[in-house]
Parts: structure tokens; C-alpha cells; sequence
């Protein structure tokens, strides 16, 4: 489960990829694409809510690597900013 806490970072970066690279005329699409990526991010979030935990970017040592710490205000806040941006 620790393996979903990247997904709430990579995620809407790569659908910001990939709605920059669809055509000007096709902006429908995007806008679709924009709004699967933003309500997978709260879905994602709701499952995150009550799990307690911390993933190394990496598997390096935090002194020197990324720590992605879960806890229950970031879990929290992850909910609200998903929820006003769907």
C-alpha cells in the first residue's frame, strides 16, 4: 500500500505531460484527460486517508534521498486540495 504514496505526485505530473502534448484543435481532449487525472488523484486520496506510513524515493537513506512521509495532516490536506480540484 506505501506503494501508492509516489502516485499522488507522478500522477497529475504526468497528466500535465500528457495534456500539454495533445494538439490545440483537440482541447476537448484535454480537458477530459484533466478531469480523469484529477478525480484518479481523489480516489487515490480517500484510499490514502487513513494509512500511516513513508516511502523512500529510491530505497536511498533520507539524508541524502527523498522521504515521502504519510501522516494524517498531510493525508488530510491531500483530500481537500483533490476534492477542490475536481
Amino acid at each position: 500500500m506505501t506503494a501508492l504514496i509516489p502516485l499522488a505526485v507522478m500522477l497529475p505530473l504526468a497528466g500535465g505531460f500528457l495534456a500539454a502534448l495533445v494538439p490545440g484543435r483537440l482541447r476537448r481532449l484535454a480537458d477530459v484527460l484533466a478531469i480523469i487525472v484529477t478525480g484518479g488523484v481523489l480516489v487515490l486520496s480517500f484510499n490514502l486517508l487513513y494509512l500511516r506510513a513513508d516511502y523512500r524515493v529510491g530505497g536511498w537513506d533520507p539524508r541524502v534521498g527523498i522521504l515521502l512521509v504519510l501522516d494524517g495532516f498531510s493525508a488530510f490536506m491531500l483530500v481537500v486540495v483533490a476534492a477542490i480540484s475536481f
